[in-house]
């Protein structure tokens, strides 16, 4: 996401910010680097990376050169990933954690396909076989040469003690030791300068989806600086892209204490329940476990949404915060009642311009999605490339 920095000027940041929450003592870094005001090491040499180069019969990706050309090994300050080792200790899993691929290849069934039948699952063994090890931690950072761009950079992957499987993939170097600078930023650098810069991007392409336009992976990727905006947004892309599991997500929601956000109580927490009255009963473990994360006056609102769609056979949304888009929902309610759902949906569409989100963290009115009489009237897809709050 911080495409505007180049690999050096994002490694100069990270290492201001190491040292100066190391200064204040929430860090340690050694008396060396904190001598140095460095904490990486010194760059490879040209005779380093050709030597590699020779014994592995492998040419280096270009932001990997890059970066061992600024230091030669990085500390992670991430989880338990240590650090990225010097370019001479870097080698396959298989010779430098042959454990891990021995473990492995004990419960791997070479019948076993991926979910689309055609090939073996690549985020196991077959991966674990080709990768090289970039650090030194309990976790593993992996160089994946079998995935491969056009312009030469190789994959990377997180191999970890706590989830099963590769994770994190990254299409480059630059863009996988990013992943970890975010993590650094979202657990201990809360006043990062790349919090502003990752907050000014989920503004723009929250304002393009609002448009009607297409936003990529922004929100999901801000999500690993720790934006909690973009977890809320993302959520709604999803739904609104039909990816599967999507509206789950929003159990997994930490609200903070007081009153909800509007975004929550009038449409996130509505779908969510309209979603477990259609798959499970009420006591569904689910809900239960969901209720009792919450904290009032989070729980009490959930819980009489709930008791409402019992008593009530459904919810209904109410649009009653947006009056001009509110008289167009009532107006398609009749429409359809009367049998005219195609006439329904041109005339929300048409209204969409009208609306206005609640909060920030509003990016479309989900209700007309989940409410019981205008469910499936306008596809999820149709809401979010039609133009919205524009008038």
């Amino acid at each position: 996401m911080l495409s505007h920095l180049s690999l050096r000027q994002l490694l100069e940041r990270w290492n201001e910010e190491v040292l100066t929450i190391s200064d204040a003592g929430s860090r340690t870094v050694t008396a060396q680097m904190r001598d140095r005001r460095w904490i990486g090491s010194p760059p490879a040499t040209p005779a380093e990376l050709a030597a590699w180069e020779r014994s592995t019969g492998l040419s280096l990706p270009p932001s990997y050169r890059a970066f061992a050309q600024i230091s030669n090994g990085w500390p992670l300050v991430d989880f338990d990933y240590g650090a990225v080792r010097p370019v001479a200790e870097i080698g396959r899993v298989r010779d430098l954690e042959p454990g891990l691929l021995q473990a492995w290849e004990d419960s791997f069934d070479e019948d076993d396909t991926a979910d689309d039948e055609s090939e073996l699952r690549d985020d196991e063994v077959p991966l674990l076989r080709r990768c090289l090890l970039l650090n030194d931690g309990s976790d593993n950072f992996l160089l994946d040469p079998g995935h491969t761009s056009t312009d030469g950079e190789w994959a990377t992957w997180d191999f970890t003690n706590w989830y099963p499987g590769a994770a994190n993939g990254a299409p480059s170097f630059r863009a996988g030791l990013e992943r970890h600078y975010a993590s650094f930023v979202r657990f201990d650098a809360s006043d990062s300068v790349s919090r502003t810069e990752i907050a000014d991007l989920v503004e723009q392409a929250y304002r393009t989806s609002l448009a009607g336009g297409e936003t990529g992976d922004v929100f999901k990727r801000a999500q690993d600086y720790g934006d909690l905006r973009a977890e809320v947004l993302e959520v709604q892309i999803q739904v609104l892209r039909e990816v599967q599991g999507a509206i789950g997500r929003v159990e997994s929601f930490d609200p903070p204490v007081g009153e909800p956000d509007p975004v929550l109580r009038y449409e996130l927490w509505p779908m969510l329940v309209a979603s477990l009255r259609e798959r499970a009963p009420w006591q569904d473990s689910s809900l239960g476990i969901f209720l009792r994360r919450l904290s009032e006056p989070h729980r009490a609102v959930v819980r009489d949404l709930v008791a409402r769609s019992e008593r009530e056979g459904g919810l209904l949304a109410d649009f009653s915060y947006c009056p001009v888009f509110d008289r167009a929902v009532q107006q398609a309610r009749s429409l359809v009642r009367g049998g005219r759902r195609h006439e329904a949906c041109d005339h929300l569409l048409a209204a969409l311009p009208a609306w206005r989100p609640l909060s920030p963290l509003h990016l479309a009115p989900l209700g007309v999605l989940w409410d019981r009489e205008l469910a499936q009237v306008v596809s999820p897809r149709r809401l979010l490339t039609t133009a919205r709050a524009r008038e």
